[in-house]
């Protein structure tokens, strides 16, 4: 079988369960559920050769392992952003577009426990059109339809909590 069939199949599966945890309502379901679909992405990176892609998918496990039983402090996410940066260059980094997995996990790591759902949807879509770029590059395009899919859902809900925002009467 064709190793770009196979890592966008195991992309697929991935995808399916991003989608599937999408109905989860308890956070720490939400990041369990999200270490299963980072090892499945992590795989087909691989599998594809990007690997600064495929790190960044096993530090954001560590990040949600880390995330279940507690909350990360400024040192904690300084360190795995760091950790990700020293994995990536000693694995070799393939040009500008390796270190695209690098800033958004780093954007999303330091962003991941904003209270404004704004700010935080905001992150999301910046890290996700990462990702996009990212994964065509690599052909990884199971990956990448589902990414551009989350941002166009991302972008639609910030665009209501904008409204919304509007729309809210504030006391003068």
């Amino acid at each position: 079988m064709n190793i770009i069939v196979l890592a966008n199949i195991i992309s697929l599966i991935g995808a399916i369960i991003m989608v599937l945890i999408g109905f989860v309502k308890d956070n720490k379901k939400v990041l369990a559920g999200q270490c299963v679909q980072f090892t499945l992405m992590s795989v087909a990176n691989f599998i594809l050769g990007a690997i600064t892609g495929s790190i960044s998918n096993v530090l954001s496990i560590i990040r949600n392992v880390y995330s279940i039983n507690r909350p990360m402090s400024l040192a904690v996410k300084t360190a795995l952003s760091g950790l990700q940066i020293g994995l990536s260059l000693y694995a070799g980094i393939d040009g500008l577009i390796g270190w695209l997995p690098i800033i958004s996990n780093t954007i999303f790591t330091f962003t991941c426990d904003s209270k404004d759902q704004a700010f935080f949807k905001f992150s999301v879509i910046i890290t996700g059109a990462m990702w996009i770029f990212y994964d065509f590059y690599y052909m990884n395009f199971t990956s990448a339809t589902f990414d551009i899919l989350g941002v166009i859902t991302n972008a639609a809900t910030l665009a209501l909590i904008q409204r919304g925002r509007k729309a809210t009467p504030t006391l003068s």
